[in-house]
């Protein structure tokens, strides 16, 4: 039986030495030493370093001995001036050792530093292997490095290019890192206060504790469990924090992860839906009692009538049923109005101009407001056409004006303006209920005793009221809410407690088909200036900010006059615009913009309010001139207007 061959493994490929000297007896030696040695190596020589190169481009060889002076050179310029196929092993020779030398050569990236002598020589098939093996240790080693620094570098890439705000921070709340787009939310360099306490961000450099109000308070709480989240309001906005803390090999907390989920928008289209539908539940309830009251009441009067008409004018019994018919009436009225705020009254809508609609009503509304009231009426000369109902809008004006004049009962001034306006995503987004487009503004203002919060959120409620009983249903609001409505408009209100009322109503502006025009947006402006913000309300002044900043400028925010006034006073940076609220508590807009004007006095100065600009011109809030822009605005208008302020060559008028 014949026994079948094992295979063999090919011999390894011989070694490949590029041998560079000058002398040929050391070349020689050397060849003899690896001779001796049975070494698999194969050996090619040169003379020069030009040889050298080109035998190195013809075959690149495992390794080179080269001495280190050559005819045309040293040695170690093939190590600092490596040629296109990059670095490879070097051995240095040298007939004369010189520590200086020797650790120049090593720096420069050789792989060892052989003085010449017979010893050398006959070692060099021993030394050549050992050499080999370190350089590819080395360059394993400088993969895994390039292999780190590449995962890190991709780490960084998806850290920073995460859509949430995320922030690491030790056990004692230090900021470890950031990413972009938490620098974005807090408007700060993260790199400025690493390894400080988080809360510095929020409350400045001098602050040695979290104030109460901190968001990273809340947060500690859930640094020694799994990953929990909470949901913190700050002046940005509200967020859902999403906190995960890391463990050591001994269970001891390293850091925490905090991914932040902006719900701001969320939080407030949510409020807003459930405030319009209190009001549709509401308008289909008074709608259903108000068809069958009316019923009833049609039989109630008509039996009055009946009986009326039976009897003789000097009956005793006609005095109570005439009061029996006008209480009947005056119920009518009330359902009536019930009806127009559910939205279920007749509507017969028109193409109208609201110019012509308030131009109609002055004599009468004056008469009707009296003269201790001064009524002031600001109309644009292009405005724009709707589709409504005009009887309707009469009645909408009247209570509004009558709303107005209640709310004046020592006299003061009353508003009424018109002008075309454009509302856009940004807007719609804020109000549910609106389509993005050209819109007609009706506004009312007045500077009568304001409202607060609570107030302002039932309004519109049917017989809400805070009149004195007997002085009004609290359907004059509602009914007027019902009618912007059922003419496809919105309705916005700004008030403030001492400061008085202004409501805000949108209708669709409408073009003949034949004389459609379309509407071209202008780029929004832009610009690179550091701006500040002093808003009372968190969402408008969050909302501003991040519509500011997308246009490329630096944006500070405050929340009162006295916050700004700490911010510019340490700040030796210039701060090229304001844009403040005009009313807000404790400091005005006005009074704020004077005391900054005195510390920085190039910086531009841009009012915002929820009133208009004509009523706060008219009240002596605001002189004639100065920079203004009335709220709820566009994303677009507010970049535009501040790009004009900053252009203008005055200050504050």
């Amino acid at each position: 039986m014949t026994s079948t061959p094992h295979p063999t493994s090919p011999d390894p490929p011989p070694l490949s030495i590029l041998l560079v000297d000058d002398d040929p007896a050391h070349t020689e030696a050397i060849e003899r030493a690896f001779r001796d040695a049975g070494s698999n190596t194969r050996i090619r020589k040169a003379g020069t370093l030009r040889e050298c190169r080109a035998a190195m481009a013809d075959n690149l060889p495992d390794i080179a001995l080269v001495d280190l002076n050559l005819p045309d050179g040293r040695a170690v310029e093939l190590l600092t001036s490596p040629p296109e196929f990059g670095p490879f092993p070097v051995v240095i020779m040298t007939s004369f050792g010189d520590e200086q030398i020797a650790v120049s050569a090593l720096k420069s990236g050789a792989m060892d530093y052989i003085v010449k002598s017979f010893d050398a020589f006959t070692n060099m098939p021993r030394t050549i292997p050992r050499v080999l093996r370190e350089w590819n240790l080395l360059q394993d080693r400088r993969r895994a490095e390039e292999s780190v620094r590449k995962a890190k570098q991709d780490m960084d890439a998806i850290f920073h290019g995460i859509s949430h705000p995320i922030v690491i921070l030790d056990p004692e709340q230090r900021i470890i890192a950031g990413n972009k787009k938490f620098e974005e939310l807090v408007g700060q360099d993260i790199g400025e206060y690493r390894n400080r306490p988080c809360w510095q961000l929020f409350h400045g450099p001098e602050t040695t504790g979290p104030p109460p109000d901190c968001p990273f308070v809340a947060m500690k709480e859930s640094h020694n469990a799994e990953t929990s989240v909470i949901q913190v309001e700050t002046i940005e906005g509200v967020f859902l924090i999403s906190c995960t803390p890391i463990f050591d090999a001994d269970g001891r907390l390293e850091k925490v992860i905090h991914i932040a989920t902006d719900i701001t928008e969320q939080k407030r289209t949510e409020a807003e839906l459930r405030e319009s539908q209190k009001m549709d539940a509401i308008g289909r309830l008074a709608g259903g009692v108000a068809h069958d009251f009316n019923n009833m009441l049609g039989i109630i009067n008509g039996y009055a009538e009946l009986l009326l008409m039976k009897l003789k004018e000097d009956d005793p019994l006609c005095r109570e049923i005439r009061q029996i018919l006008n209480a009947g009436n005056r119920a009518a009225d009330l359902t009536r109005q019930l009806l127009a705020f559910s939205r279920k009254s007749i509507v017969q809508p028109k193409v109208i101009s609201l110019k012509t609609v308030v131009s109609g009503m002055e004599k009468m509304l004056q008469r009707l407001i009296g003269e201790d009231i001064l009524m002031v009426f600001e109309t644009a000369a292009d405005l724009g056409h709707v589709k409504a109902d005009p009887g309707l809008i009469e009645q909408v004006i009247l209570n509004l004006a009558v709303n107005s004049r209640d709310a004046m009962p020592r006299g003061g001034r009353l508003t009424i303006e018109t002008r075309n306006v454009e509302l856009d995503e940004t807007f719609s987004q804020r109000h549910v209920s609106v389509t993005p487009g050209p819109y007609v503004m009706l506004a009312v203002s007045d500077t009568g005793a304001g409202m607060d919060e609570a107030t302002r959120e039932r309004i519109f409620e049917p017989f809400f009221t805070t009149k004195e009983k007997g002085k009004g249903t609290g359907l004059g609001l509602s009914m007027v809410y019902g009618i912007v409505k059922q003419n496809k408009g919105c309705i916005w209100v700004y008030s403030e407690p001492g400061q008085g009322t202004a409501f805000k109503i949108y209708l669709p502006r409408i073009a003949e088909a034949v004389d459609a025009e379309i509407v071209l947006t202008e780029p929004a402006a832009r610009g690179t200036e550091t701006l500040l913000i002093v808003e009372d309300e968190e969402a408008v002044c969050a909302l501003v900010k991040q519509i500011l900043l997308s246009a490329g400028y630096q944006v500070l925010t405050a929340i009162n006059g006295g916050e700004a006034l700490m911010l510019l006073e340490r700040r030796q940076e210039p701060v090229h615009l304001l844009l403040t609220d005009v009313v807000m508590p404790g400091m005005s807009g006005r009074e704020l913009a004077d005391r900054l004007l005195k510390i920085h006095p190039e910086m531009k100065v841009l009012f915002m309010s929820g009133y208009t600009d004509n009523a706060i011109v008219h009240h002596g809030v605001l002189d004639p001139g100065a920079h203004f822009i009335g709220k709820p605005f566009t994303m677009t208008a507010v970049q535009r207007k501040v790009r004009e302020v900053l252009d203008s060559s005055d200050k504050l008028a």
